[in-house]
Parts: structure tokens; sequence; C-alpha cells
């Protein structure tokens, strides 16, 4: 699983690397889950939404209410 840390990132800079991988997963034809770093934030916030928006399966890991996992496919 790739892990990502997005402190200190911008919600712009968050959404930009989200639709990043979001087009290289779909060019590259597989799934991959991803692990964002963001704390309990405006980024997350954001990513959820987003997730949600492409129909992606995510869910904040248990434990530690400051990481997001997004499934994109």
């Amino acid at each position: 699983m790739r892990e990502l840390d997005l402190h200190g990132k911008l919600v712009a800079e968050a959404e930009e690397i989200f639709h990043d991988i979001l087009n290289e997963v779909r060019m590259k034809g597989r799934s991959e889950e991803v692990m964002f770093i963001t704390g309990v934030g405006k980024i997350q916030d954001r990513l959820k939404a987003l997730a949600s928006g492409q129909d992606l399966n995510h869910y904040v890991q248990m434990g530690n209410r400051g990481v997001l996992v997004v499934e994109f496919e």
C-alpha cells in the first residue's frame, strides 16, 4: 500500500496529488489502496469528498483518525 504524508500541504496541493494518483491508476488499468496521512482537518474532509464523488471506497483507519485510506480503481 502506498503511503503519502500530506501534513504541511495546502488543500489544493492535496487535491492535485489525489487526481494524479487517480489518473495514474486508471491509465495502468489496476486498482491500488493509498494511505493518506492527513490529520483530521480540511485535507481529510476534502479527500473524502473527492473519493465519494468518484465512487471510490474509502475509510478512516481504525485507531488513527488522521489517516484516510482510499481504494483507487
